[in-house]
């Protein structure tokens, strides 16, 4: 796995967003080392010189216009398009411009959004929807991600932290600071640490100053953090409440200096407000801050905090200054206890130091991907093994074996799926509706039991053609677990639900033309997430179109929307779409389509051009030999021939042909059942 962080922040900055980001850059580099790639905008500071860093100047005022342009030529020029690769960011921008750029260009990396807050806007569902995986920092904002931009829980990672505990391992000289930083020997101190205003909301710091007047005179409060405009606002609001001589105000300082103005404290306040940025969103750096420092911790009981420091510090109602006073008292008049506390604290936080945080994600990352990789190699697994008892029982059907021997056999090892299918062979299995069958990666449906390539399914569980089982094998190998796949011509769902299997995080779309098997569809994927059934024929024009239904005289995989055998005489008139207008209804556009609709093919295509030409989709489609294949197959092949498509065929091991085939249609055996072989098609 190579890890990239994206980000468009710059340096040296003593801000706390950079610092964040730095932060846990230094700490994935420690774990990844020559895995890890840092991307920084501007000059590359000294600090960073010994990581793996690559410097993109660009203008802060252009910054998001050209990284837009930026990334995928760097993807493409530094070959980082493989599922190996990882983007990582809590930058939104940049984060819907790789989504962009995967979707637009089909490239394979993966995305890993780091969450500290929502939006509210469009960039929520876009980038959340998108993202292979979510870092959140709190069980608050993983919530929030789930109701508002529907994501699965087990696609977001609750990551706490973090600090480095060692830098204040080394600083423990309380008395020693204050004396350094200026501050009163012989004074209870009750500090804050941070921003003064979030949004322009005030951060709680008025709560605190109106709490001193209820407190012993003997009681200080120390605020660092403030710009000069601040203090001036805030100076007047303590002396209003008669507490000016009590309130010491300081400026923000480089880090060194925040953390011996927190050891300085005999108290660490998080006075957040009860306002829904800070419920939903504070969860701030200096929590862990707070704990590393050994300082006793008071906080605003807002759930958010409660995570963490329930339990471990003393909390207090939001905005009453009375309800902080108290809590201030409780720990004073019990010091020693708050003291044990606080000791225990700075050893908890060992598990949410920066170095704990990143090993976390990488593990959550990486457990993912090798996660997808071993269940596409257990579907390939079992793939084989039903290939493989298929492949058996065709031997002992075509051995010198007389045919009652055959069925005998054939009765003993399949069991009531055989006499079934022969029953439904000779349509004289009237007397059952339904079957349970299932398929060789463990999806079970229910099924019309007259229809003989329903009662395949329940024998083998695959789709036995020699066309199908390469086509099976290309899907698992190939799909990428966030395509959108275009399953026209889905018939009884065997390819839907393989690709329900495959995409754990892309869509389907079947369209079934035949109303009786569009139910079935339906029923099956009923209470799926990601299946999306359309009862409609795929064709040239939105409307309706005739439609002949040949499940009473042959298959019903042998329905088509024409005429093709002259004993086809049940004709219908059913509804049509064109998978254009089906995309301007707001649908997702297709990655890939697979396209098996007898005959239909043209018609099909034609009524795609828009999406084809603007998404250029991979397009698997059946492709018919001997003369069929000139009548109907001709027309569509050569259309994707135009339209700047390549052919290739599917080879055995799910890969396909080396080289592009000039005419699909004279490669195909023109051998009775095997006169049809599917093909890839693309740019």
């Amino acid at each position: 796995m190579k890890l990239i962080y994206l980000t468009s922040q710059k340096y040296p900055s003593a801000k706390a967003d950079p610092f964040f980001v730095k932060s846990m850059a230094l700490a994935f580099a420690e774990i990844l080392d020559r895995e890890f790639l840092f991307i920084v905008r501007g000059d590359i500071s000294d600090e960073l010189k010994h990581l793996n860093i690559v410097s993109v100047k660009l203008p802060r005022r252009f910054r998001t216009a050209l990284y837009f342009f930026w990334i995928p030529i760097f993807v493409i020029f530094r070959n980082w398009n493989d599922s190996g690769t990882v983007f990582f960011s809590s930058d939104p921008y940049l984060l819907s411009t790789l989504v962009f750029w995967r979707k637009t260009l089909g490239f394979k990396y993966l995305i890993c959004s780091d969450w500290h807050q929502l939006f509210d806007d469009w960039k929520d569902k876009y980038v959340a929807g998108n993202s292979d995986y979510l870092i959140s920092t709190s069980k608050r904002l993983k919530g929030l991600l789930m109701s508002v931009c529907e994501i699965e829980s087990d696609k977001i990672l609750v990551a706490y932290g973090g600090v480095d505990k060692s830098l204040f391992d080394s600083k423990s000289n309380r008395s020693g600071y204050r004396r350094k930083l200026g501050l009163p020997e012989d004074a209870f101190l009750v500090g804050y640490v941070g921003a003064f205003k979030c949004m322009g909301m005030d951060k709680g710091i008025i709560t605190m100053i109106k709490a001193l007047p209820f407190l012993d005179k003997k009681i200080m409060m120390v605020f660092v953090g403030a710009v000069r405009q601040e203090i001036d606002e805030y100076m007047l609001l303590a002396e209003k409440e008669g507490v000016k001589d009590r309130s010491i105000f300081v400026r923000r300082q480089p880090f060194p200096k925040v953390m011996e103005y927190e050891i300085s404290m005999d108290i660490l306040a998080i006075p957040y407000p009860n306002k829904q940025h800070f419920r939903d969103y504070g969860f701030p750096m200096k929590i862990w801050e707070y704990m590393a420092s050994g300082r006793p911790i008071i906080y605003s009981d807002l759930e958010i905090m409660g995570e963490v420091l329930e339990g471990k510090a003393a909390s207090f109602e939001p905005d009453s200054e009375q309800s902080m006073a108290e809590a201030v008292s409780l720990v004073s008049k019990d010091i020693n206890k708050a003291e044990i506390m606080a000791v225990q604290n700075s050893k908890n936080v060992e598990g949410y130091t920066w170095d704990a945080r990143a090993a976390k994600i990488i593990n959550f990352i990486g457990m993912g991907i090798q996660n997808a990789k071993d269940e596409r190699q257990t579907t390939l697994d079992l793939f084989y093994r039903y290939v493989s008892v298929f492949e058996d029982q065709m031997r002992y059907m075509k051995s010198e074996k007389s045919k009652i021997k055959r069925v005998v056999h054939n009765t003993r090892v399949l069991g009531l799926p055989y006499v079934f299918y022969s029953l439904s062979r000779f349509r004289l299995l009237g007397f059952l509706k339904n079957i349970r069958i299932k398929f060789f990666f463990g999806k079970t449906m229910i099924l019309p039991a007259d229809d003989v390539g329903a009662n395949v399914f329940s024998m083998y569980g695959i789709m036995p053609h020699k066309s199908e089982r390469r086509l099976t094998l290309w899907l698992i190998k190939n799909l990428g677990d966030r395509e959108v796949f275009y399953d026209v011509g889905a018939h009884l769902g065997y390819y839907t639900a393989l690709s329900e299997k495959i995409l754990t995080s892309g869509e389907i779309h079947a369209f079934e033309a035949n109303k009786k098997l569009c139910g079935y569809l339906r029923q099956n994927f009923s209470g799926s997430r990601n299946v999306f059934i359309s009862c409609t024929a795929v064709a040239d024009s939105t409307g309706e179109v005739d439609f002949y239904d040949a499940t009473e005289i042959d298959d019903s995989s042998a329905s088509s929307r024409f005429r093709i055998k002259k004993q086809y005489t049940r004709v219908s008139k059913v509804s049509a779409i064109t998978l254009d207008d089906y995309v301007n209804k707001g649908n997702k556009p297709p990655t890939v389509i697979k396209l098996d609709i007898e005959g239909g093919e043209n018609d099909a295509l034609t009524g795609s051009l828009n999406i084809i030409e603007k998404y250029k989709p991979r397009i698997i489609m059946e492709v018919w030999g001997g003369e069929a294949g000139k009548k109907y197959s001709r027309v569509a092949t050569d259309k994707l021939k135009e339209l700047g498509y390549k052919a290739f065929s599917l080879d055995s091991r799910g890969g396909t042909s080396g080289k592009p085939l000039d005419d699909p249609i004279a490669a195909i055996s023109t051998d009775g059942n095997n006169s049809r072989d599917n093909f890839l098609f693309t740019m």
